[in-house]
């Protein structure tokens, strides 16, 4: 039984995995890898500070950076990445693609969303 001030953190990890699409002109990739790479280590220190989880790290494939993040509560950390993302990097797209629950959870799930 539960009641509406309770919150049930899962005890298998979550991951939340944040796909951002890099401009194609080269000056403005740069900028967007800058941003993204100054955030990552900002995210990395507030995610253990809050211990909501852990940064997990960056990918740059030339065409998207994506950003991973792993954590009992998916939804706890994009509370608290989505309103930074939002502002510093207005105006470009990606989607982000929470699942809950280990690999090895036949009842993991994952959600999408674009932004």
């Amino acid at each position: 039984m539960s009641d509406n001030n309770t919150v049930y953190l899962s005890t298998k990890q979550h991951t939340v995995m944040v796909h951002i699409h890099l401009p194609r002109f080269f000056v403005f990739a740069y900028i967007a890898r800058a941003s993204i790479g100054f955030m990552a280590e900002k995210f990395d220190h507030v995610i253990a500070h809050g211990q909501h989880g852990e940064f997990g790290g960056l990918e740059d494939n030339g065409k998207d950076c994506v950003l991973y993040f792993h954590g009992p509560n998916a939804d706890a950390i994009w509370a608290i990445i989505q309103p930074v993302l939002s502002r510093r990097l207005k105006g470009y797209k990606g989607f982000v693609r929470k699942k809950y629950g280990s690999e090895d959870d036949p009842n993991a799930y994952e959600q999408l969303t674009h932004w």
